[in-house]
């Protein structure tokens, strides 16, 4: 039955008013395509509606069947009475030739038209003769007299107004400058600019905005759309039609706008212009707008994700949500552009620049590399803010925040001069705003996080500033893809941009636009292949297996792609309207889900499976299946059916046994998403209710029985993506515009949490290596466990210590046994199994303390507990022992001391005095049990930790203020109860003896500087930063404290130790803390956010493949490690980066050369 004009003008409209800016004109431009006439219809509309009926509450509701309906239902059939014809053109308006149709609006129509005299190309703008009504005429005339007022070269100029005379009636017209351009952000792109010309331009039409607010008009409408650019490049505003005059006299004479009615479009419009008060429209109004219209200019879209709101939720989220930051969508924009920006889109129209002109301003000097005016908002502000959104946090954490706040405003006031309390006021700050981002990041609370680490004075910043930033960006790469908002997919909303792995997990595949696949490398972010399909892709049609990608088409269509070549391979016709496809990449069966006769009719719904050209309908029944996942190998294929169940806002599951294709069912609670582990044995099902929690279920129970376990932790309500790794240890899932979570599929624990926008989709790689996640226009993939904090596997069951080589690339950690791991500090990977070590028996092994790195980094040392020095090369993995005369077990410490010292390098035999690399480095870890070197190897902590030795006599120096006797030191108890850490300039000594507190001690002059007390009760390590500006430390408590080292004030917390902190140690650049705990762990706290980690991952790859030929060459002459990383360590021909790569190769070769040798047995050495 063919559908009647009216109807259709009626649906075009509603689905056109869902949409904003560029959505609405590609959709407009599919639907309409064939016919001119309807497309023009439906454009005069749209401005009608927005403007006049348009409350802010009332949303888009049905049409009224008044006289806008009847003028719907007559333009329709007029233009139905001839499909092939576009509206016919009037030859003359007035005084002017019309040469084409421009554009066609609710208020009437433009034409490109010549004046006669004098002769000039206009731009002619006429009201429709079949909407004419007082109010239009208005603002009509109000838009004429608005221009009236502009003279600016930014600005299209009015040449003149009148009334033509014609056979219908008479025709209001005005006549203004011609403008031949393009849209703002297309003129941009098209050409390609650089961020200073976008700039430049952009503060162009700033200096046009700023004349018309001089001139007492806002604009109201500021968008992409209504500025233009000319093909010289001068930007014109255009579209005053619903512009404010605040000139009284105006206002007396001119419509003004409803209270409660909103003007202008949407996304562009300030929070106070969304409330629909005219009354709270100024200047600073259109600031906001021009503020969106930057960030889109820059990122390529706008700060709120609007596409598929409803009215008043759009409304609610303007007024409401924060804006995306600048920097997080790309972080070139970090730093002052984002503050820029950040200030025009503030919310609140007092922190907003006062003018255009101010934002030009800024942009200027932005330029110019000159300070800018605006700063990133304060920390206390953003508290404030965090505090508001986060109340249940404000609950705990936050509370004790405020009350630090609190309890300084009383404290300064009592003898601190002005510069005091101003300091005092501002680390109080700095320490609130460090545990907010603490305590959000442990909670997987990860919005607007970095805004308040910005926030914070540059010199206020520390390390514990550089560690809580790099954990809150944690991608590897990231790319555009598809924006979620495109209008195909409008009425799929539970769907974000598709993205999979291919089936071996190097390459990721999502959508660059509609119908066009973009495949990158999976571990390097490198685009590889555009593939373009050649039609619409359907939401949720994409799917790969071990025969490529498949992809469903709306022209019901399944295409194959070979994504290692980049080209279609496959295509077929199906035989309705496809659904969802899933490929099992086990059984290589492709399951496809159609619609056959009209869409919609659950009756014809047919579940084809088998390769692709040999599918084969499964289902016994009609089934109508929208969500789909393979489980346990291939053998059974669960579904969701879009069958409306008598209890709304149910479905039935079915899992089907591919074997026999016999089916069991169940009603639940419908699911946004759904996902399984797909390998042989496991039994792991996933889902999203579109709630804030994701439910597990065991394989056999499902469906029917109950979730076996619930994951909450997500903040927003709308959890729309799931996936689960092959073999079920790994589980994703995120929410709209909230955070992507992964969890532990085994215990359900939260292992990261991630920030982002948009409507999200996400997969894991086969190995679970990866996972990628697209949203708000962008493909991200991250890495589980690539962040700035590695947790390495230790030795054994309790970590005693951990220690850095002098150029920082290596970890190595011990056990209670001294069973000791060396880790790459890089990606935190055993270098191989455990370093040998004294052959006697646990139990006579000296519990700790006799252990450590040789000076050069290149030795492991210990003492063994008949005094015997044992060394193992950290390279090659030999073992030497005997390197002093052995030491009877009653020996005493000065003696196992110097020879411990001697043997790692760190004093000279000959003079008894300091090794000559030994300054720098030997003054952490260079110890016997207790006895801890100055940097200058001259004196040393006694093992009781009251007085300082000289290192080569031992006799007593200085004794440290209040240190009281805890027992006698014996030569079995090595393992120290007291721990010790230098200054760098050797000038203090922190030391803590299993007390609750660290004491700080003036070495010259024994006197206690300072008391750190903190942890919740003993301390066991303490270690001074390279550049003494921090102290760090671990207890029983099993949390790590970062201190101030002047002020000796708490700075930061780091949680994730699940026992006690056996020792720390910073690194030799003091980027990165090591923690060695009773967990037995061991946890590397960095500064380098993922991105940088996986990019210096990938560059030390190839390095050691650069080097493995010429190592394997050595092997091959020499045959022995050791002489082989001894002839690379005193190779002249190699720079460090290639030395390190070379030895790294050494260290992989002399663990098969090893393992070969210990099996062939005594006969074989």
């Amino acid at each position: 039955m063919t559908e009647p004009p009216y109807q259709r003008v009626r649906e075009l409209l509603f689905q056109a008013l869902k949409l904003t800016g560029g959505d609405r004109l590609e959709y407009l431009d599919r639907v309409c395509a064939d016919d001119a006439a309807l497309r023009a219809e439906v454009d005069s509309l749209i401005p009608h509606v927005e403007d006049e009926n348009s409350p802010l509450e009332g949303g888009v509701g049905p049409l009224p069947l008044g006289p806008l309906a009847a003028a719907a239902e007559a333009a329709a059939q007029r233009g139905a009475a001839d499909d092939d014809a576009a509206p016919q053109l009037p030859e003359r308006i007035g005084p002017f030739r019309i040469v084409r149709r421009l554009a066609t609006g609710g208020m009437g129509t433009v034409y490109e038209a010549v004046q006669d005299s004098p002769s000039r190309r206009v731009a002619l703008k006429t009201l429709r003769r079949e909407l004419l009504s007082p109010t239009l005429l208005r603002r009509f005339h109000r838009e004429t007299e608005i221009l009236g007022l502009l003279q600016h070269p930014g600005i299209a100029q009015v040449y003149e107004a009148g009334t033509a005379e014609g056979p219908d009636g008479s025709l209001p017209y005005f006549a203004m400058e011609f403008v031949d351009g393009e849209p703002l952000v297309a003129w941009a792109d098209g050409r390609r600019l650089d961020e200073p010309a976008r700039l430049e331009l952009f503060a162009q039409i700033c200096d046009a905005v700023h004349h018309a607010h001089t001139q007492g008009v806002i604009h109201r409408d500021l968008k992409p759309d209504n500025i233009l650019v000319t093909t010289d490049g001068h930007p014109k505003v255009l579209d005053f039609g619903v512009a404010r005059a605040t000139d009284a006299d105006i206002q007396t004479t001119t419509l003004v706008t409803e209270a409660g009615q909103i003007m202008g479009t949407l996304p562009y419009m300030s929070p106070e212009q969304v409330s629909g008060d005219p009354d709270a429209l100024d200047a600073r109004s259109d600031v906001y707008a021009l503020g969106v219209v930057l960030f889109e200019l820059l990122a390529g879209r706008r700060p709120h994700d609007l596409g598929k709101r409803s009215m008043p939720e759009a409304a609610r989220v303007i007024r409401e949500e924060d804006a995306t930051r600048l920097g997080s969508v790309d972080t070139r924009y970090r730093g002052d552009m984002e503050t820029i920006v950040g200030k025009a889109l503030d919310k609140d129209p007092e922190r907003r620049y006062a003018s255009a002109a101010e934002l030009a301003r800024d942009l200027r000097r932005y330029l110019s590399d000159q300070p800018i005016v605006a700063h990133p908002p304060s920390s206390f502000y953003l508290l404030r803010k965090f505090a508001r959104r986060h109340r249940g946090l404000v609950g705990g954490v936050a509370a004790g925040i405020f009350a630090l706040i609190v309890g300084l405003a009383f404290a300064v006031n009592f003898g601190l001069d002005e510069a005091e309390q101003r300091r005092a006021a501002e680390v109080a700050v700095y320490r609130a705003t460090l545990g907010a981002v603490s305590t959000s990041l442990e909670a997987g609370v990860v919005l607007g996080i970095q805004d308040m680490l910005d926030a914070v004075p540059e010199p206020m910043r520390g390390w514990e500033w550089d560690h809580l930033s790099s954990r809150t960006t944690r991608h590897l790469w990231e790319a555009g893809v598809l924006e979620d908002t495109w209008p195909g997919w409008q009425e799929s909303e539970a769907y974000g941009v598709p993205v999979v792995f291919s089936h071996d997990g190097e390459r990721v595949v999502s959508l660059l636009d509609e119908q066009t696949l973009g495949v990158w490398g999976a571990a390097s972010g490198e685009q590889l292949h555009r593939i373009d399909i050649g039609a619409p892709i359907v939401p949720a049609g994409l799917t790969s297996g071990p025969g490529g990608v498949a992809v469903l088409t709306q022209e019901a269509r399944l295409v194959i792609c070979d994504d290692r070549a980049g080209a279609v391979s496959h295509s077929e016709q199906l035989p309705g309207t496809p659904l969802d496809a899933e490929w099992d990449p086990h059984g290589g069966l492709l399951a496809v889900s159609c619609v056959v006769g009209e869409e919609g009719d659950d009756d014809r719904g047919v579940l084809l499976v088998g390769a692709p050209g040999s599918l084969t309908p499964v289902n016994r029944r009609p089934v109508h299946v929208e969500h789909m996942a393979w489980a346990s190998g291939g053998r059974t294929l669960l579904a969701q059916s879009a069958y409306r169940d008598e209890t709304p806002g149910h479905r039935q599951y079915v899992a089907f046994d591919t074997r026999t294709w016999d089916s069991r069912q169940h009603e639940m609670w419908a699911m946004s998403s759904l996902a399984a582990a797909t390998s042989p044995g496991a039994g792991l099902v996933a889902a999203a209710t579109g709630s804030r929690d994701v439910q597990l279920f065991e394989l056999g129970g499902f469906p029917g029985s109950p979730p076996r376990a619930t994951l909450q932790g997500h903040q927003e309500r709308d959890v729309r993506a799931i996936a689960v790794s092959r073999d079920g240890t790994l589980v994703a899932s995120a929410s709209k515009q909230g955070s992507l979570r992964l969890w532990d599929g085994a215990t359900g624990e939260v292992l990261e949490a991630h920030e982002l926008v948009g409507n999200p989709q996400i997969a894991i790689s086969p190995t679970g290596r990866f996972v990628a996640l697209t949203s708000g226009g962008r493909l991200r993939v991250l890495s589980p466990g690539v962040s700035s904090v590695l947790v390495l596997p230790g030795p054994g069951a309790y970590v005693y210590g951990v220690a850095w080589t002098p150029d920082g690339r290596t970890v190595v950690a011990r056990d209670m046994y001294r069973e000791s791991v060396a880790y790459d500090a890089l990606d935190g990977r055993p270098l191989g199994p455990a370093l040998p070590r004294p052959s006697e028996a646990r139990s006579e092994l000296f519990p700790g303390g006799a252990w450590g790195l040789s000076v050069d980094g290149t030795r492991l040392c210990s003492v063994s507990s008949r005094g015997e020095l044992f060394a193992v090369d950290l390279v090659a993995g030999a073992a030497h022992a005997s390197l002093e005369p052995a030491l009877t077990d009653g020996a005493d410490f000065d003696l196992a001391r110097r020879a411990f010292w001697r043997a790692s390098g760190r004093l000279d035999p000959a003079s008894g005095r300091s090794a000559a690399n030994a300054s720098g480095f030997a003054r952490n870890h260079a110890s016997v049990g207790s006895f801890v070197l100055d940097p200058a190897a001259r004196s040393f902590v006694a093992p009781e930790g009251r007085e300082l030795h000289d290192a080569l006599t031992g006799a007593c120096i200085q004794r440290l203020a209040g240190q009281e006797s805890h027992h006698a030191a014996t030569a079995g108890d090595l393992d120290a109860n007291m721990k010790a850490s230098f200054s760098p300039d050797g000038a203090r000594v922190a030391i803590t003896r299993l007390e609750a507190q660290i004491k700080v001690f003036d070495t010259a002059t024994g006197e206690l500087l300072g008391a750190l007390p903190g942890h919740d009760g003993a301390i066991y390590a303490v270690d001074w930063s390279p550049d003494g500006a921090r102290l760090a430390s671990g207890g029983n408590d099993a949390t790590i404290r970062i201190w101030d080292a002047d002020t000796y004030e708490p700075l930061a917390l780091l949680r994730g130790h699940r026992s006690y902190v056996k020792d720390v140690a910073w690194s030799p650049d003091g980027r990165t803390l090591a923690s060695a705990s009773g967990d037995g762990t061991v946890r590397l706290w960095g500064t380098i956010r993922s991105v940088d980690r996986a990019a210096q991952i990938r560059e030390a790859t190839v390095r050691r493949a650069q080097q493995r030929p010429m190592v394997e060459q050595l092997f091959a002459r020499l045959d022995d490690p050791q002489a082989v990383a001894d002839a690379l360590r005193a190779a002249t021909d190699l720079d460090d980066e290639q030395r390190h790569a070379a030895l790294r190769v050494v260290r992989q070769l002399a663990n098969d050369w090893h393992a070969r040798r210990a099996g062939e047995g005594p006969s074989g050495r």
